[in-house]
């Protein structure tokens, strides 16, 4: 399926106003987006297109920003886009010109089975104590939830949650001493490239469901014989694991320990046996 946007529907940019701020911005709103730029002193003249994945690039390694390569239709031929847009699926717009390579407006792909992301209030409170204990040696375990999760966070003084800005991402980068843990979807794939870009420790937290988490999960162990897992009070992992073919060793959450001298944590508990693997 397919849209079409009249031109004030779209985002157009100047070729100067193009910064990282106003990009990491637009693309925080809507990751899906595409960004026309046009010529300085131009209302509508296309220069090129920003999406967010030339974005990505861009930051994480060092690409041109502006693609100026990119797919455009001459209006008349709006059968062409259509095309395009069917056999194309990595191409989410194709922008109507004139002659003179003035915009138009654009098809867009379009996708209405979007999937609803919910995550229970015991899920989020696993995470939330399991990120607070394993990252206890970082003076600043920061939350990035859903306006409606954010009262969850009242109860656990220890953890800080901030509005992120690229300015704030880049403080955070140089003080060393955060980790971030993100389960709000919205700007989540904007702001993981900052995380990357900094060399920030971060979690994000996507699935759909629990059924989808436990999936994950037995996939992963088919790999292993004798597993550890790391199930805090609720033993929500604890009970999506346990059917597995490998042997399972419950493993208490107290008994691991920050080593400053290695940089990691090691088990002080009683172990049976060696085993491969530890899921937490």
């Amino acid at each position: 399926m397919y849209r079409i946007h009249e031109k004030e529907d779209m985002i157009l940019l100047e070729e100067k106003e193009v910064n990282t701020s106003i990009l990491y911005n637009i693309f925080y709103k809507n990751p899906y987006t595409t960004i026309y730029v046009v010529y300085n002193g131009s209302t509508d003249k296309l220069l090129g297109v920003i999406t967010l994945g030339d974005f990505r690039r861009n930051q994480l390694k060092g690409a041109e920003l502006i693609n100026k390569k990119f797919t455009r239709v001459e209006v008349g031929c709006e059968e062409e886009a259509i095309k395009v847009l069917k056999e194309r699926p990595d191409i989410l717009s194709i922008p109507i010109v004139d002659h003179n390579s003035s915009l138009i407006k654009e098809y867009i792909t379009y996708n209405d089975n979007k999937t609803e992301y919910l995550v229970s209030l015991n899920i989020i409170r696993e995470i939330i104590e399991e990120s607070i204990f394993w990252n206890s040696h970082y003076k600043k375990v920061i939350f990035i939830v859903e306006e409606g999760f954010r009262d969850i966070l009242l109860e656990y003084p220890k953890s800080q949650i901030f509005s992120v800005s690229t300015f704030t991402i880049e403080m955070f980068s140089k003080q060393k001493d955060s980790y971030f843990c993100d389960f709000s979807f919205e700007g989540m794939k904007v702001r993981e490239i900052f995380y990357k870009k900094y060399n920030l420790e971060y979690i994000t937290w996507n699935y759909t469901n629990l059924k989808e988490a436990e999936k994950i999960l037995q996939d992963r162990t088919k790999m292993y014989d004798k597993i550890g897992i790391v199930p805090t009070y609720r033993n929500l992992l604890y009970e999506n694991i346990k059917h597995c073919s490998a042997i399972i060793y419950k493993l208490d959450l107290k008994q691991f320990s920050w080593n400053k001298e290695y940089n990691c944590y090691e088990y002080l508990g009683k172990l049976e046996e060696e085993i491969e693997c530890i899921f937490s």
